[in-house]
């Protein structure tokens, strides 16, 4: 009786083992990456238990979306190697999590969560008609063209956010580019407030936002500009970015004529600024996205 229970668990411990292999083999994109590692399906019956360990973490990485809520509760990713026979463990940081901090790092200010931060133009950008130009035109500064100022119409939920974060980060992490990602009614807010309480602290923001290599300014419409927001601090950063070459991409949630006229404050064409203004923004390539889009 002993030696027949026996037989049964070691045929429910065969069956259990067949069944993990066959979940193994049957991912073949995972199969591939064991083949690259060096195991074929021999070695992988033998490591079946570690490998489903390792299987496990590898979808978490596969399928992640955001690495502030990183599934493992670490940013460590195990990766499994055989060198002779023999299965070694190695660690390393998550790639997501490394270019995430280091597109951070390239950045002053970097206004951009990091579920958008973890997307990717390949795999999240849907190509719908009216997303097309504005590809191509980032895929153009991508690429160092002439294209440096790209002013973006982009209604609430169209994605204008999460299309230039995608961008901006890339640009950034390829490059080496020193770069800000900015949301103008936070970063506006405090630079007019620093211009009155810290001028020393104003003077050295206004220099990174006029000096820095790439600069999205985004949703610039929602910012409730007065004469002396306008002048102080929108106009000398514009001013210094076109007349130095400098990438500088604008988001706003009014089309480009409404924009013109809420920076118009004095509500006068003899507004000498405003004039000047509009004069720099003229400058820019005028694009638009108009589908709302879903983020998953």
């Amino acid at each position: 009786m002993k030696k027949f229970t026996t037989d049964i668990k070691s045929q429910d411990v065969e069956k259990i083992i067949n069944d993990k292999v066959e979940t193994i083999m049957a991912d073949e994109k995972f199969c591939a990456h064991l083949n690259d590692l060096g195991f074929d399906e021999k070695t992988i019956r033998e490591n079946i238990l570690i490998i489903v360990d390792y299987y496990n973490d590898y979808k978490v990485c596969s399928n992640c979306t955001n690495v502030s809520t990183c599934g493992l509760g670490e940013h460590y990713i195990k990766r499994i190697a055989l060198n002779d026979n023999l299965l070694t463990f190695e660690y390393d940081v998550c790639e997501k999590y490394k270019k995430i901090n280091r597109v951070k790092n390239l950045s002053t200010f970097c206004d951009i969560s990091d579920e958008f931060l973890t997307k990717s133009a390949k795999n999240d950008l849907k190509k719908t008609e009216n997303r097309k130009q504005l590809v191509t035109t980032f895929m153009e500064i991508l690429k160092k063209g002439s294209k440096k100022f790209v002013f973006v119409e982009s209604k609430k939920g169209c994605g204008g956010t999460f299309i230039t974060s995608i961008f901006y980060k890339e640009i950034v992490f390829r490059n080496s580019m020193s770069g800000n990602y900015i949301h103008a009614p936070k970063r506006f807010a405090e630079l007019s407030e620093n211009l009155f309480n810290n001028k020393a602290e104003f003077a050295k923001k206004m220099d990174e936002l006029q000096n820095c290599e790439i600069l999205v300014i985004n949703k610039l419409s929602n910012f409730n500009f007065n004469e002396f927001t306008r002048n102080n601090i929108l106009f000398p950063i514009l001013e210094n970015r076109l007349s130095n070459n400098l990438t500088t991409i604008i988001t706003s949630e009014l089309e480009y004529e409404d924009f013109i006229t809420l920076l118009n404050v004095k509500n006068s064409n003899k507004d000498v600024r405003f004039k000047q203004i509009n004069e720099l923004l003229d400058s820019f390539e005028r694009t638009s996205i108009s589908t709302k889009i879903k983020i998953f």
